[in-house]
């Protein structure tokens, strides 16, 4: 099983996006799903698989720091 943090797009271009993460940015792949700076994404393995809101995002980011001591955003 693969757990993964969500990111925030910052910059997109064509199918490369960088998204920022607490304390990193990574460049990560984007398939045919249309993403726009500004979207909150998963990503395994350097691929965005999925757009999440931003609820649910914060939801996960909060979930992350209860649980994790060794999380820090």
């Amino acid at each position: 099983m693969c757990l993964a943090i969500p990111g925030k797009i910052e910059q997109v271009n064509g199918h490369q996006a960088t998204v920022s993460y607490p304390n990193v940015t990574s460049k990560v792949f984007v398939g045919d799903d249309p993403v726009k700076v500004g979207d909150y994404v998963l990503v395994q393995m350097g691929v965005v698989v999925g757009v999440i809101s931003k609820k649910e995002a914060a939801d996960s980011l909060k979930a992350w720091t209860q649980n994790s001591p060794a999380f820090d955003l």
